[in-house]
């Protein structure tokens, strides 16, 4: 089938799908409709958030109503149970012997801020979302940002080689915030949207508004909008040889999987174990990269790119902290050492079914440490 009779096809079938399936279909139309469809139809990003929203929009936003919202959501108890522990202290071992306190303790923290899944609280790190939907202080910077991607979207010819962390913090400054808190607000908005990706204009109105719907605040299609727009110029740079946008200069790839809340989620829960917690910057890098082991599947180059993603994601967000990270992490090598540990699916055939069972045989036909080791070099 021809390129063109996939994205007719594709068209076809996704007019009414949500923003998150539309930018995973990679091909240029479905992630125009994604961008299309997380601001609304008919909808021109450069005219609509070239002014500032409404304050009566503002005003109609109850703060108190959506802190008691994050007050009641339920956390995870940070204690690990006995069964808990064993598991951890098997995972923490695989990456050494003395790394298994930190490691235990970052899984710790990391416990507690995945809050469990419900309908309407399928989020990680409450006081991250509480602090950007508490307040309006993050709004403009928001607009701001939406503005300069929706301008890039326009002219990619004359890209100026930023990333979209470059651009949401050069948003964050043009809203009046310093360099500094600009950097701080940039690194929660990607965390936000490595929860939800372009799905999360709808979860942020849910809880502005109580209504789950994508047509919301100037904040949620912002988030959504940005989100979804990452994926299509990813897209649009690689064609053209170019860089990808969702990552930082120092990620090295050329293998576009349209997922960066994978990269992202894990950066920014690194961070915050370094930063909140004072967790060495190679344990949180275990810590949050353990978080991305999912269940088997035979999905399994999917799952090695994401595994990739996802380690270079924990490495680069622990290392932020302290120092500018101006290492080179190259994707692609990650890929290829996952690759060239990778076990068999005859080792499925030796399952007891039970869940450590089922992750030491998935360790073994993934190697997901691979990753890590390779972008560590």
């Amino acid at each position: 089938m021809s390129l063109e009779n996939l994205e007719k096809e594709v068209d076809a079938v996704n007019t009414e799908k949500i923003p998150w399936q539309l930018s995973l279909v990679s091909t240029e139309k479905s992630k125009l409709s994604a961008i299309n469809t997380a601001l609304g139809k008919g909808v021109s990003a450069i005219e609509y958030f070239s002014k500032p929203e409404d304050p009566i929009v503002d005003l109609m936003k109850n703060y108190d109503k959506i802190n008691k919202y994050f007050d009641e959501i339920k956390e995870n108890p940070s204690v690990l149970t006995a069964g808990e522990k064993l598991k951890a202290t098997l995972l923490c071992a695989t990456e050494s012997l003395t790394s298994i306190p930190s490691c235990m303790k970052s899984i710790e923290v990391i416990k507690s801020k995945m809050t469990p899944k419900g309908a309407l609280n399928d989020i990680t790190d409450k006081e991250l979302w509480r602090r950007v939907l508490s307040s309006n202080k993050y709004d403009e910077g928001i607009r701001q940002a939406s503005l300069i991607i929706a301008k890039k979207i326009n002219n990619l010819n004359a890209t100026d080689g930023a990333s979209v962390f470059d651009d949401i913090q050069t948003g964050f400054v043009k809203s009046g915030m310093s360099s500094t808190k600009a950097l701080e607000a940039a690194w929660d908005v990607l965390g936000l949207i490595g929860n939800q990706g372009p799905n999360i204009g709808s979860y942020v109105t849910n809880i502005e508004s109580g209504f789950y719907t994508f047509e919301g605040s100037m904040k949620a299609r912002g988030l959504s909008f940005i989100s979804a727009a990452m994926t299509y110029i990813d897209h649009k740079q690689l064609k053209a040889g170019k860089p990808i946008y969702s990552y930082p200069a120092n990620i090295q790839s050329t293998c576009d999987n349209s997922k960066p809340y994978h990269f992202w989620m894990s950066a920014y829960i690194a961070r915050a174990l370094v930063k909140e917690n004072k967790i060495s910057p190679a344990d949180a890098a275990q810590g949050a990269d353990i978080i991305n082991l999912e269940a088997f599947s035979p999905a399994h180059q999917i799952i090695r790119t994401d595994l990739a993603y996802s380690a270079a994601g924990a490495l680069f967000g622990s290392n932020s902290v302290n120092k500018s990270d101006s290492k080179k992490y190259d994707v692609n090598n990650a890929m290829i050492a996952l690759l060239e540990n990778a076990g068999t699916d005859q080792e499925a055939n030796n399952s007891s079914g039970s869940q450590l069972d089922t992750y030491l045989i998935w360790s073994k036909i993934f190697s997901p440490n691979s990753a890590l080791d390779s972008l560590r070099k």
